[in-house]
């Protein structure tokens, strides 16, 4: 009876830990993809409404020229982002190789820290220029147009129930 308890108990803890290891793995998972918070980041706001609009371009009545400035607005911002993506990841590299040294020069780490948030300054205006120029380039009545587009999208995913989570309102 003891032999059958003590078997039992090391399979119950075995499965405990396959089971916590999964729900880690999961909830890791799932901020990470959350890294912009519940609605995500304003670089992907922009870019969603930029794809609404050429969705919908019809209905919101865009001219060629809107067109072509959305379209050039949306490479710029996607390039622009790519390229400082890149630096800030070559700079953490840079950062986390200095730390794992022995005797690291404090000055220079904190060198690569500041580029590293010049960076992503620089990153974060050409987004809010960016929203600005969205802003220019459609009308107010085609601005109001496509929030009610929005709007009518989301609440046709939320009546379906197959909606993403950061719609929700």
């Amino acid at each position: 009876m003891k032999e059958k308890f003590k078997i039992l108990t090391v399979i119950t803890i075995i499965g405990l830990t396959f089971i916590s290891t999964a729900i880690a793995e999961h909830c890791q998972s799932d901020n990470k993809s959350k890294r912009g918070g519940r609605h995500g980041n304003f670089e992907q706001k922009l870019m969603h409404k930029v794809k609404m609009c050429m969705l919908f371009k019809d209905e919101l009545k865009l001219s060629n020229i809107q067109q072509d400035k959305l379209k050039t607005l949306k490479v710029a911002l996607k390039k622009d982002s790519i390229k400082k993506q890149a630096k800030i990841e070559e700079l953490k590299i840079d950062i986390k190789s200095l730390l794992h040294e022995d005797n690291f020069d404090i000055n220079e780490v904190n060198g690569l820290i500041d580029s590293k948030y010049e960076i992503k300054k620089a990153k974060t205006k050409f987004v809010v220029d960016s929203i600005a120029q969205f802003n220019h380039i459609l009308k107010n009545d085609q601005l109001d147009e496509l929030e009610n587009i929005i709007h009518d999208h989301v609440k046709q995913f939320m009546d379906e129930g197959s909606h993403p989570r950061f719609w929700r309102r």
